[in-house]
C-alpha cells in the first residue's frame, strides 16, 4: 500500500478512477433517466456530419481498451513505468475532460462550451498519442497502451467537427452540403496529417469508421449523396495515410 502513497501511485489510482468514471458517465443520464441524454441532444441537431447511430458503438472498444490500460498501469510492478509516467497527467486531463463533456451535453446541450471542451480534449489526446508514437511499443504493450489511445484520438478527431457542426446549427447556421464538405475536408486533413506523422493505423481506422458512418447516414438516413461520396473517398484516403509515414 505504501507504493500508492507516492506521486506515481496517486497518479495511477486517479487514472484508473477517471477511466472508469468516463465509461460510467457516458451511460449515467440514461440509467438515471435524465430528461435529456447525449443521443437525444444529438438527434435534435442532426445534420449531414452526424454519423449513423450504430457507428457510436466504437465507444465500447474505446472504453474497454482504456480500462485495460488503466488497470495495467495501476499494478504495483508498473507504477514506475516511464511511458505511463509521461502520459499519466495528460490521461487524467483527457478522462476528466470527457467526463465533463458527458455531463455537460445532457444538461446544457451541444453549445459552444461543449465545443471548447471537446477541442481541448482532442488537443490533449493528440499530445498523448504523439508521446506514445515516439516510443517503441511492440507486442502486448501496443495493445495495452498504443491501441486504446489511437482509437480514442481517431474517433474524437471526427467528433470535434460533428460537435462544431451541431453547435453551428443550434446557432442558426444551416449545415448544408457545401459547409458539410468543407468540414469533412478539414477532418480528413487533420486525420491524414496525424496518421502520416505517427503511422497510427488504428487512429486512421477510427477516423475512417466515423467517415464511413457519415456515408451510411447520408444514404440510408438522409439523401445527401455528394456528402456521402466525399466522405467515402476521404475515408479511403485516411486509411491509406499511415503507409506514407
Amino acid at each position: 500500500m505504501e507504493a500508492y502513497l507516492s506521486g506515481d501511485g496517486a497518479r495511477a489510482v486517479l487514472v484508473l478512477l477517471l477511466a472508469i468514471g468516463q465509461a460510467l458517465m457516458a451511460y449515467w443520464p440514461e440509467l438515471r433517466k435524465w430528461p435529456e441524454t447525449i443521443p437525444t441532444r444529438s438527434a435534435k441537431l442532426r445534420n449531414p456530419l452526424v454519423p449513423i447511430d450504430w457507428a457510436f458503438a466504437i465507444w465500447g472498444p474505446i472504453f474497454a481498451g482504456i480500462a485495460a490500460f488503466a488497470v495495467w498501469q495501476v499494478l504495483p510492478a508498473n507504477l514506475d513505468d516511464p511511458l505511463a509516467g509521461r502520459i499519466g497527467g495528460l490521461a487524467i486531463a483527457v478522462f476528466a475532460g470527457n467526463i465533463l463533456w458527458e455531463a455537460w451535453v445532457p444538461r446544457r446541450g451541444l453549445d459552444w462550451v461543449s465545443v471548447a471542451i471537446i477541442w481541448t480534449e482532442l488537443a490533449l489526446l493528440l499530445a498523448v498519442w504523439m508521446i506514445i508514437a515516439g516510443s517503441d511499443q511492440q507486442g502486448w504493450r501496443f495493445w495495452l497502451i498504443s491501441a486504446p489511445f489511437q482509437l480514442f484520438a481517431g474517433w474524437v478527431s471526427a467528433a470535434v467537427f460533428v460537435n462544431t457542426a451541431s453547435t453551428l446549427q443550434r446557432s442558426g447556421i444551416v449545415i448544408g452540403q457545401t459547409l458539410s464538405a468543407a468540414m469533412l475536408l478539414l477532418a480528413a486533413a487533420l486525420g491524414a496529417t496525424v496518421a502520416v506523422l505517427t503511422g497510427g493505423w488504428l487512429y486512421a481506422a477510427a477516423l475512417a469508421w466515423a467517415l464511413f458512418g457519415i456515408v451510411i447516414a447520408n444514404t440510408a438516413r438522409e439523401n445527401h449523396r455528394p456528402v456521402a461520396m466525399l466522405a467515402g473517398v476521404l475515408a479511403a484516403a485516411v486509411l491509406a495515410a499511415p503507409a506514407l509515414a
